[in-house]
């Protein structure tokens, strides 16, 4: 398994890539009434990845930006960053409290010491294309035990140079394109696909019960110190009990600003979705991008506020991630709940074939009033998903992937906005 992460690793994100457009970065505050705030983009620039041989060695990336040569290294060593791989796409997430993790502030418009901890979400898209979406989080000075979501950072990048060459089987898969998204296109229907489970449960408990055994100072062997059993832990990369579950995505709106997202499982083979799972998010849609002052450099995003969890969508993109990071647990009767990040990107899978156009040009011409969407017929509208699950004391517990595609309701019932269902 862990030959297969890498592999995957090596393969598909070694080399040079291209953000052309800049990266897209925006805040909260706490008033979720404000909506998004801060809204910039940075300047192009490029990245150029150097993937591991091994596990102990680190994921590197030196960024440049293109407008004044400012250079930037960043590292992530795998044992020390809880990653999570998916070895079929080569999609990877990870989290850091290390200051090499940084982003530069040209990128992410933020200091660096003010990020204490570094969520990194990578979505591979297609053979050439991956979107990246770091969720940076600061220690507030009220709690030392809490960290507040600062800034999110979402960058579209594009392969430039290839350092190993890549066997793929690109000509008998149609290729996705990254399509825009909105509030009426997630609502037109279940989004129905497979998630991919990657548990580290077991691993962690095992290494629990190995650290309250050491072993005997006579004897073979010296005796296993409490540290050296939590370094041995966290060694363990891709160590992970795999499992495939059925899912199902449904989006409700109410066509105002009351926003519901469910989530039902289905069968699954091998491990399940964890109970601390959350399978229902109830949010207030705020846009304050409506003003008359936004600009084409500053795309409108959508900020969909539960109390716990905030959730982004604008472009191709939706994001949910919780407000505050609290796991400290200092007594048994303060203790936090599990928590789970959230990135998706959404695709289209497009027909060429002229029956397609032919199809759209009839519905126009005979002016129907049905509601449909714009997309032609035969397209496919896909989603892929990216999410990670912390525990009470945070610490990776589930990292999951998942790919679905949009059951687009028939045209001739009635969208459901019922929000009680």
């Amino acid at each position: 398994m862990k030959e297969e992460a890498l592999s995957s690793l090596s393969l598909y994100h070694d080399g040079l890539w291209e953000c052309k457009n800049g990266a897209v970065s925006f805040s909260i505050t706490s008033d979720a009434s404000n909506g998004v705030t801060q809204v910039k983009r940075s300047v192009p620039y490029t990245t150029s990845v150097t993937t591991p041989t091994n596990e102990q060695e680190p994921l590197v990336e030196v960024i440049t930006m293109l407008n004044n040569d400012d250079i930037t290294r960043r590292s992530c060593h795998l044992q020390q960053s809880c990653i999570d791989i998916d070895s079929v796409d080569a999609s990877y997430s990870l989290d850091s409290t290390k200051s090499t993790s940084s982003l530069p502030a040209s990128l992410s418009f933020v200091d660096p010491q003010q990020i204490s901890f570094l969520i990194e979400n990578v979505l591979a898209t297609n053979e050439e294309e991956r979107v990246k979406c770091f969720l940076l989080y600061g220690t507030t000075e009220n709690e030392e035990d809490t960290t507040k979501l600062m800034r999110v950072v979402v960058a579209h990048e594009q392969k430039m140079i290839r350092k190993k060459v890549v066997i793929t089987t690109a000509e008998q898969q149609p290729k996705l394109n990254q399509c825009e998204m909105t509030l009426m296109g997630l609502t037109l229907g279940p989004w129905l696909g497979d998630l991919i489970i990657r548990d580290t449960t077991a691993i962690a408990t095992a290494f629990k019960k190995r650290k309250k055994q050491t072993r005997p100072k006579t004897g073979f062997g010296s005796s296993v110190t409490a540290s050296s059993s939590t370094a041995a832990a966290r060694s363990n990369f891709a160590e992970w009990q795999v499992g495939v579950q059925k899912a199902a995505i449904s989006f409700v709106w109410d066509f105002d600003v009351q926003f519901k997202q469910t989530v039902t499982l289905g069968k699954s083979l091998g491990t399940q979705t964890s109970v601390n799972w959350p399978l229902s998010f109830f949010g207030t849609i705020y846009n304050k991008q409506r003003r008359r002052t936004t600009t084409t450099n500053k795309p409108s995003i959508l900020s969909i506020d539960s109390g716990i969890y905030t959730a982004f969508l604008f472009e191709s993109v939706y994001i949910k991630a919780p407000k505050w990071l609290s796991f400290t647990t200092k007594s048994k009767q303060t203790k936090k709940p599990p928590l789970m990040t959230e990135f998706a990107v959404f695709t289209k899978e497009e027909n060429d074939s002229p029956a397609a156009d032919d199809i759209i040009d009839l519905k126009q011409q005979l002016g129907s009033n049905e509601y449909t969407t714009t997309s032609r017929e035969g397209d496919t509208t896909c989603c892929s998903l990216m999410t990670r699950l912390y525990n009470s004391q945070g610490r990776l517990q589930q990292g999951c992937t998942g790919f679905f595609t949009r059951s687009d309701l028939n045209t001739k019932q009635p969208i459901n906005n019922n929000l009680n269902l």
